[in-house]
């Protein structure tokens, strides 16, 4: 028998390269968040709300039905592979659009510390102001729009340049 040789690679380490989309949605609806991930199969995935373990989420994809406001916050999937690499997603937001039609659901600095990523949800159509303070006191209104889509993403590129900095929304005056 003629002697084979096999070479063996060793694992690749997990990386995601589609990260879940931040969506809002009325109460009973559904929300979908999907993760994409590659690497060396099999994958193991366990979706998280605000940190938190939600048990027997574990598959790419994370189907919530009959959303109510309590499911609202910030979503990650962390997935394993046999490499024993292991990341964790970056978050994405669920808003749910209850009787307070606009909600301000985060506001973070982004990676080059230099602006600030606002986001907002709200009901289509609806007029609103985006309104920033360095001391609670003295507002400045930064945005004056018309939600086109359920969010709305702003940046503020003033907000490193303050110790503190601070938004509201509120509906546009009519």
């Amino acid at each position: 028998y003629p002697l084979r040789h096999y070479k063996v690679a060793p694992p690749d380490p997990v990386r995601i390269v589609e990260h879940p989309k931040d969506q809002a949605v009325s109460p009973g609806m559904a929300a979908t968040f999907r993760v994409v991930a590659e690497g060396t199969a099999p994958f193991r995935y366990q979706w998280r709300l605000n940190g938190a373990d939600i048990g027997s989420a574990t598959n790419a994809t994370l189907a919530l039905t009959n959303v109510q406001p309590a499911e609202g916050g910030s979503y990650t999937v962390q997935v394993r592979n046999p490499a024993q690499g292991m990341v964790i997603s970056q978050e994405a937001l669920l808003c749910v659009l209850g009787k307070d039609v606009l909600h301000l659901l985060s506001a973070t600095l982004l990676e080059n510390r230099t602006v600030c990523r606002v986001l907002i949800c709200g009901l289509e159509g609806l007029g609103f102001q985006l309104l920033a303070s360095t001391d609670l006191k003295n507002w400045t209104v930064l945005t004056n729009s018309t939600m086109s889509t359920s969010l709305y993403e702003s940046l503020d590129g003033e907000a490193a340049r303050f110790p503190a900095r601070y938004f509201k929304v509120a509906m546009a005056p009519i």
